[in-house]
């Protein structure tokens, strides 16, 4: 009896559980259904908005054909020879400055040589380079064309490019890459980058560290003496060419040219604003020790200097202008308190 008890309990438990099974495959069923039907709506709908989309800028782009030329309604339309826009992420910075993102702007490449080989890389990139402008929130197009010459492709480029109204008025070209092609003797070029750029930083390494070292031995600030004795018969400023050559590589390192010069810029025209304040200040306050031998010279002339450099650094980076002016006001309240406390 208990035998035949286990076989009734069983075969009742295995008859529910096919009996459940094409239910749950009707509720998975109808599930993926309704999933389906969700995705096709919304496929739907994203079209539908792309359609109106399409058609609004068409009848608006017809709608500008018979808007006549104004000053009132001009805007400057370019064509910017960037090669790829990843390239020449500055020459877009300059176009956008006077565009100001409310007028056309096309970044063009042209790809000089035979047709089948240019067109195939020409294709290969295009979808790439306009992802990079949308990533980047720029608003600009990419075009590129194939040329026998860069002459006759920038022609292409600007009698076929727009639509419209919305055709390019102002042609923006970058200073050229390899400045050799067009010296009469290529190496001088890069002899006098080197000379330039050699004069100038060995002028900074010398002169910087024995400015330092000098304002260490003021004793000013109690932290920096330790970079106030200096080595050797001339008192060379060993410890702070040290740490002009750390600040320096600390720089060099951030290997992005587009960051560091805001940041440099700043520090000299702070150091330019100091100066010819200081040249106002001294001749306003008729401070004996003044006396300038320059025929011409006149003190508000120094302040409007001083005044110019500050606006120009706001205008370069608000942010570092902001921190420099930071850094010298509470090097002024210092010196200011342990001066009167002294």
């Amino acid at each position: 009896m208990r035998t035949m008890r286990a076989v009734q309990l069983q075969m009742t438990i295995l008859t529910h559980h096919i009996m459940k099974k094409p239910l749950l495959g009707m509720k998975l069923r109808k599930d993926s259904e309704s999933a389906l039907g969700l995705g096709i709506r919304s496929a739907m709908t994203i079209s539908s908005t792309q359609a109106l989309s399409y058609v609004s800028a068409l009848d608006n782009a017809l709608e500008l054909t018979t808007v006549e030329d104004h000053v009132k309604n001009f805007r400057p339309q370019c064509i910017v020879l960037t090669g790829g826009p990843m390239t020449r992420p500055a020459l877009l910075d300059i176009t956008h400055a006077f565009t100001k993102n409310s007028g056309l702007c096309i970044c063009c490449e042209v790809f000089v040589g035979p047709r089948k080989l240019c067109v195939k890389e020409m294709n290969s990139g295009m979808a790439k380079k306009q992802a990079w402008l949308i990533k980047n929130k720029i608003k600009a197009f990419y075009a590129a064309v194939a040329a026998d010459c860069f002459r006759d492709g920038v022609r292409s480029l600007l009698q076929a490019s727009g639509l419209g109204r919305m055709k390019p008025n102002t042609l923006v070209i970058g200073y050229k890459k390899n400045w050799s092609m067009v010296s009469g003797f290529g190496p001088l070029i890069t002899a006098g980058i080197f000379s330039a750029t050699l004069s100038s930083a060995l002028a900074s390494l010398v002169s910087a560290p024995k400015v330092f070292q000098a304002l260490c031995k003021d004793n000013f600030y109690k932290a920096l003496q330790f970079f106030a004795k200096g080595y050797g018969k001339n008192n060379e400023p060993l410890r702070g060419y040290i740490l002009t050559f750390l600040i320096a590589m600390a720089f060099i390192l951030i290997a992005e040219l587009n960051t560091i010069a805001p940041i440099i810029s700043n520090f000299f025209l702070a150091s330019y604003a100091l100066i010819n304040f200081s040249c106002f200040h001294a001749s306003y306050a008729k401070s004996p020790g003044w006396r300038p031998a320059y025929g011409i010279y006149n003190m508000w002339v120094s302040l409007f200097g001083a005044v110019l450099c500050c606006a120009v650094m706001f205008v370069i980076n608000w942010w570092a202008a902001v921190i420099t002016y930071v850094i010298e006001f509470f090097l002024y309240v210092y010196v200011t308190c342990k001066k009167s406390h002294s």
